[in-house]
């Protein structure tokens, strides 16, 4: 990987603190009806591409693959991350993350959509690439307008997930940011808040915020030799801010332990505690009863 692609890939994470990754498996007509999107969102690592080939070995050997990361690979030197001019106020620079990450969003989601409207039923595989996801369910639900789309999302613990990203850091070819996988757990989760909440998981806080400081710290010392000064310092600011907006949405300085409640409604929830097998099944016992 050339050094400039290094640098686009490491501003993505510091400007929206996630990469987009997706993988889109095309079903047997028989088994769901022509044209459903079905989209498993989850954190990078909480195991979507291992449940994906369970739900290959299912579903039989009718699929067309369309990987997000060859996506990105054509994407990115085309429409590189953009440079921001250090004069913009806060708010223009973060418009700036923001539209860039729609537009990839957007281009991402039409080739989804001109599989569907082939009449083809497609799994997607993807992360949060929003700082909202509502917005970002509403982007979604817009750009596949028209076609039936189902929503699941796949927990997974933080430190399972920072076990995961270790683990894969072990393979050159496999490198993660743990602070990815954390930013995108920021994204998708907070603490309960009422007793209607459908909780996920109770935390101790000590260890998540632990684990996100151990994030912070590996991410800035992973730095690319020719990000510059002011990129460093971006990210560091970027972080701190992101640090304590963690600490708040989470109310790691009020509790001892938390009970994690995903922000928006799904229409199933797994979680990656369970094996690969076991959460397919899960997907398939729920698809039968769904029109």
């Amino acid at each position: 990987m050339n050094s400039k692609k290094n640098v686009n890939r490491w501003l993505v994470v510091v400007s929206i603190a996630t990469i987009v990754s997706a993988i889109i498996i095309i079903l047997p007509k028989t088994h769901v009806k022509p044209g459903m999107a079905v989209v498993i969102m989850g954190t990078s690592s909480s195991g979507k591409t291992s449940l994906i080939h369970e739900l290959k070995k299912i579903y039989g050997k009718r699929y067309e693959y369309e990987l997000l990361d060859s996506f990105l690979e054509s994407y990115l030197p085309i429409h590189p991350f953009p440079e921001i001019q250090p004069e913009l106020d806060e708010k223009s620079k973060e418009q700036v993350q923001e539209n860039y990450m729609s537009a990839l969003v957007d281009s991402f989601y039409d080739s989804v959509k001109k599989k569907t409207l082939k009449g083809k039923n497609v799994f997607v595989d993807i992360v949060p690439s929003l700082n909202d996801p509502e917005n970002e369910q509403q982007q979604m639900l817009h750009a596949l307008n028209g076609i039936k789309v189902v929503e699941i999302l796949l927990y997974c613990p933080l430190d399972i997930l920072e076990s995961r990203v270790a683990k894969r850091n072990m393979n050159p070819e496999e490198q993660r940011y743990m602070l990815q996988a954390a930013a995108q757990y920021q994204i998708l989760y907070k603490a309960e808040e009422s007793d209607s909440e459908k909780v996920l998981d109770n935390s101790s806080t000590k260890s998540m915020k632990e684990i996100r400081r151990a994030a912070i710290k590996s991410f800035m010392e992973a730095a690319p030799s020719d990000v510059t000064k002011e990129q460093i310092s971006e990210a560091e600011k970027a972080n701190k801010d992101g640090y304590k907006q963690y600490i708040k949405q989470f109310k790691l300085d009020e509790l001892s332990y938390v009970n994690i409640v995903p922000k928006i409604h799904y229409d199933l929830i797994l979680d990656c505690r369970q094996t690969s097998a076991e959460l397919a099944q899960a997907v398939v016992n729920f698809l039968k009863n769904v029109n």
